[in-house]
């Protein structure tokens, strides 16, 4: 009588079952990394709306002007001066003795922080910056990277203006040669859903704020930059993005496609959008006066 044998698979069959497997994992991997792509961009787009509603309600209790996107020393002095000072979350004034201590007021999100009743923690997806942010108080250090590291730069160059690099604000020889190419109130704006106030940001940790040691990828930064700004300097971005560039404010004025080649902007209408490379590229989402893709601020 034949010795009875145990049921098994042959070789041939487990390795049809593992290239099965292995096809699946290959099939599904791709998906499941769009699908958490997407909740990052829902959580980025529910991050700009609340950040574009702060914003108006700063207009509206000033009459319709426009938070500056980056203030000269005369202008951030002459608000102190008239009583209009910023809190930090204890409820003390921010100090602007010093050259340091004004650049952190300056960048928007210490000046916009009582519109979001100082809840930060929408604004920081960085979770190293967050921990710095949310874990530290109100210290110092903590005031440094909240102004340096919000999730959403401000398109301040073109909407409120801008006194960062060119010193456009604080120099009139700039408004003599070119006008002034900025919206400052909100009556001004002639295309609402389509000009970019905020967009997802980008930069680097070059001063070791993040307690790393090291220049790594920060995803936020507090202004965003148009790809041309005067005509006569032509586009200043690089031509493709790289996520990975070491200088993401020459790669793509620090504009992040971090959702899938998509980064999220709040429009000055309110509404959130992902929008992709190209889209980022055309001037007309950047200025107000914009007629054309590659415009820049003319000379007059």
């Amino acid at each position: 009588m034949p010795a009875s044998r145990r049921p098994a698979f042959t070789l041939i069959e487990l390795l049809v079952v593992v290239a099965i497997i292995a096809l699946l994992i290959g099939i599904l991997l791709p998906v499941l990394g769009r699908a958490r792509a997407c909740v990052r961009g829902v959580r980025d787009a529910s991050a700009s709306r609340q950040l574009m509603i702060a914003y108006t309600m700063h207009a509206d209790d000033h009459s319709g002007a426009l938070l500056t996107g980056y203030p000269s020393d005369e202008m951030l002095i002459a608000d102190y001066e008239r009583g209009q000072e910023v809190y930090d979350q204890a409820g003390e004034v921010l100090p602007i003795e010093s050259a340091g201590q004004r650049e952190i007021v300056k960048r928007y999100p210490w000046r916009i922080a009582s519109y979001l009743d100082h809840n930060f923690e929408a604004l920081y997806k960085d979770p190293r910056a967050a921990d710095v942010i949310l874990g530290d108080g109100p210290g110092e250090q903590a005031r440094y990277a909240i102004s340096l590291y919000p999730s959403f730069g401000i398109n301040g160059f073109f909407v409120g203006g801008s006194d960062r690099g060119s010193g456009v604000l604080s120099n009139p020889s700039y408004e003599r040669l070119f006008g002034r190419f900025w919206v400052s109130r909100q009556h001004e704006v002639r295309r609402p859903s389509e000009l970019i106030v905020f967009a997802a940001s980008r930069s680097i940790d070059s001063g070791n704020v993040l307690g790393d040691g090291r220049d790594l990828p920060v995803e936020g930064f507090f202004e965003v930059r148009p790809p041309v700004e005067f005509e006569i300097k032509g586009r200043e971005w690089d031509e493709q993005y790289d996520a990975h560039a070491p200088a993401p404010g020459n790669n793509s004025g620090h504009v992040s496609l971090r959702h899938a080649q998509r980064g999220a902007v709040g429009a000055f209408d309110g509404h959130a959008e992902q929008l992709e490379w190209d889209e980022f590229t055309d001037m007309r989402w950047w200025a107000n006066d914009a007629r054309s893709a590659g415009w820049g601020v003319p000379q007059r």
